[in-house]
């Protein structure tokens, strides 16, 4: 089925203004919790919380994105980004390290030949695992990482589906997956998944897409629980990709159920350089990840 034209004019949009300008991505750290920069403690404590954000340094051609992290058993923080290449036109998956000194420098964790973004990040056992999108090669795969940053073990989660922006909780007794698919509408149809272990096997909701909404469909950073209740960040693409980022409160999760209503969201407008889009929100300890984009001119 062609998508409506009012689904194609956001797309086209994105496209022709990309021939003169580029968004240029850049992470941060803020020093408070996944609630509170989501807007649950009230708007004053969230803009309390986003500008106080430490943004990464921006790397030399090109920039960094979708921000993930995890502790080591030691308590130190690391920080897995998008790596893109503007020459290259594709991103890797590269690690730094945070601490009180600031940001160590970006080291490569995982290059393939086709684009690599998102670098979900979920604890498993006493393993850290990562699940990058990947819907270039249409695979879904989580990959074990040690502490300095090395691979160590791949294992498909979903083969021969370009599954986007993956994103899983464990939520009453069951592994959930939320993602978009690339086949389908532009950043609108949230499919759902299930298992009982996070290597599978993995059952459809009954009801995919659960939701059709450019404005809150497409996962943008990790579910989490506050106060006993399921919370899930959404990308706002229904003006242009990546405007902000919504947060879904959901009232539904079961095999055959699903049902979420939008309380917050969270906007670049107060982020001073970067505020043309705000498209990632992850849970980083007691501490929580952003990115964030500015407007550069395109001279290639």
């Amino acid at each position: 089925m062609m998508p409506s034209i009012s689904r194609l004019v956001p797309r086209v949009r994105d496209i022709a203004h990309h021939q003169l300008y580029r968004r240029q991505w850049n992470s941060a750290v803020i020093k408070s919790p996944i609630s509170v920069v989501a807007g649950l403690a009230g708007p004053k404590a969230q803009a309390e919380a986003l500008s106080s954000a430490i943004w990464l340094p921006e790397p030399s051609g090109g920039y960094v994105a979708d921000p993930f992290g995890f502790q080591t058993k030691q308590g130190d923080y690391r920080i897995l980004v998008e790596h893109f290449d503007w020459r290259q036109g594709i991103g890797s998956i590269a690690m730094c390290t945070f601490d009180e000194r600031g940001f160590s420098e970006y080291v490569p964790v995982l290059e393939l030949s086709s684009h690599l973004s998102y670098p979900f990040v979920i604890c498993h056992g006493d393993e850290i695992l990562f699940i990058p999108e990947h819907s270039a090669a249409r695979d879904v795969s989580a990959f074990a990482i040690s502490a300095e940053g090395k691979v160590a073990a791949r294992q498909t989660l979903f083969r021969d589906r370009p599954l986007v922006d993956s994103s899983i909780i464990v939520w009453e007794g069951r592994y959930w997956l939320f993602a978009i698919e690339n086949d389908r509408q532009w950043n609108a149809e949230l499919n759902v998944f299930f298992a009982d272990d996070i290597f599978g096997p993995w059952f459809p909701h009954a009801r995919n897409p659960v939701k059709i909404d450019s404005a809150s469909a497409r996962p943008a950073g990790t579910p989490f629980v506050h106060k006993g209740q399921l919370y899930r960040p959404a990308q706002d693409c229904s003006d242009n990709y990546g405007a902000a980022v919504v947060i879904n409160h959901v009232t539904e999760l079961t095999p055959t159920g699903f049902d979420e209503v939008s309380v917050g969201i969270i906007s670049s407008q107060n982020l001073d350089r970067y505020n043309t889009g705000l498209h990632t929100l992850s849970e980083f300890g007691d501490f929580t990840l952003i990115d964030a984009s500015r407007k550069s001119r395109r001279y290639w």
